[in-house]
Formats: C-alpha cells, sequence, structure tokens
C-alpha cells in the first residue's frame, strides 16, 4: 500500500500529466517537464550526497543536469513511461537514479568504497518519502506562502537571480548569463548577498529560518510560483 507521503506529493502527478503530452512536442510542455525533473533530482541529489558524501554545489549540479537529460531522453524515446506509474513507484526511481549519480561523482572524487551495499526498496522509498512526509506538508505551505509573500518585496532582477541560486541550484556565472539578469558573476554574488539580507529579515519576521529549506517546498512553490520557476530554467 502507499503511503500518505505518496499520496499527498504533488509533483509526481505533474510529471504524468507531462509525460503523457510529450510526444505531442509542444515546447511549453517540454519545458515544464525540464523543470520538474531539475527540481526533483536537486533535492534527491542532496538528500544523497547528505547521507552517502559531501557534494560541492556544482557537483550537485552535474548530477541533477546529467540525470534530467537522461530521463528526459528516455521519456522522449518512450523507453521509460510514468504514465501508469504510482506516486510511489516514481519518486522511487527517480531517487534510485540520482543515488547513482552521487555514487558515481564520489568514487571519482575518491570518497566513497568501491562496493556500496544496495539501499534496498525500503531505504529507498524512505529516501523518496522525506521529500514530502505528513509532518513536513504543513510546514512546507507555510515555508512556500512566506518565500512567496517575502520574495514578492524583491526587484525583479533580485528576485529572480535568488530564486534560480536558492531554487536551482544555478552558479553565479550562468545567473549572469541569464537574460533576466545580464550581469558579470561578481555583481551576481553582490547582488545576491543584499536579497539573501533582505529575504533573511523578511522570513525571521514571520518566524521561519532561510539557511534550512524544509521538504515539500519545491513541489508547493511550483503552484505558486509555476511561471517564474519555469522561466528561470530556460
Amino acid at each position: 500500500m502507499e503511503s500518505t507521503a505518496y499520496t499527498e506529493a504533488r509533483w509526481p502527478k505533474r510529471l504524468r500529466n507531462l509525460a503523457s503530452g510529450l510526444l505531442a512536442g509542444d515546447q511549453e510542455t517540454r519545458k515544464n517537464l525540464w523543470v520538474v525533473l531539475q527540481v526533483a533530482f536537486t533535492q534527491y541529489a542532496r538528500r544523497h550526497a547528505h547521507k552517502l558524501g559531501r557534494l560541492s554545489r556544482e557537483e550537485i549540479e552535474d548530477v541533477t543536469s546529467e540525470k534530467s537529460l537522461h530521463l528526459f531522453r528516455n521519456l522522449e524515446s518512450g523507453k521509460w513511461n510514468p504514465v501508469d506509474r504510482s506516486d510511489g513507484e516514481i519518486m522511487a526511481y527517480l531517487s534510485r537514479i540520482a543515488r547513482n549519480g552521487v555514487i558515481d561523482v564520489l568514487r571519482q572524487a575518491g570518497k566513497i568504497q568501491e562496493t556500496i551495499p544496495d539501499e534496498g526498496e525500503s531505504l529507498g522509498q524512505e529516501v523518496a518519502a522525506e521529500i514530502a512526509t505528513t509532518g513536513d506538508l504543513a510546514q512546507s505551505r507555510q515555508f512556500a506562502e512566506a518565500i512567496r509573500v517575502c520574495s514578492s518585496n524583491l526587484k525583479g532582477r533580485a528576485r529572480a537571480a535568488w530564486f534560480m541560486r536558492v531554487f536551482l541550484d544555478m552558479k553565479s556565472k550562468r545567473i549572469g548569463a541569464h537574460p533576466r539578469i545580464a550581469r558579470s558573476p561578481g555583481a551576481v554574488d553582490a547582488l545576491l548577498k543584499r536579497t539573501r539580507e533582505s529575504m533573511k529579515e523578511c522570513m525571521e519576521k514571520k518566524g521561519f529560518s532561510t539557511r534550512e529549506i524544509p521538504p515539500g517546498t519545491f513541489a508547493e512553490l511550483w503552484h505558486t510560483l509555476n511561471q517564474e520557476l519555469k522561466e528561470m530554467d530556460s
């Protein structure tokens, strides 16, 4: 039986809906699907790296990009079809792919042993469920709403840069090259510093800390800031 964590998670349903329309060749569908994969793989890569060995922001980004592209191509070719898969199956599948990517990077860097016991289905589901456990749902919704309100006070460029760094894990060079930013990496760093201070002050006034984002926040923000997140990762 599927757990509450799986049935209440929203992004697997979004992934199924987008995958069912992918073969129609709609550009908007492709963009939306890419963002969903990026967000999911970023979270899973971070969580597995926390358990297996520390990875840098750049290494997490590499795992996310590589695995997102790989799965996107499998979706396009029909090699993997999530339409008839349950939420739990989808979450466990992406979790396993991200875990393998993390292990590969750690091995290449000599940070992990050559033989690693398989996590097993139950452990894979446990990690997958961390993204949206029952207790996390209320907290993530409250946190997402606070972010939405606080970020609405930021100016356009600062708001976009902050989301790119915090939620899409983009490096300063890539952020600066984005048409919505168009600034040097140094200028991006300075902009992000001011933005972090502004967001920190606003969030603390609402009783939240920006140091740790509750599991499930990405999924909640997908619904409240859907269009912006899509455009930022284009």
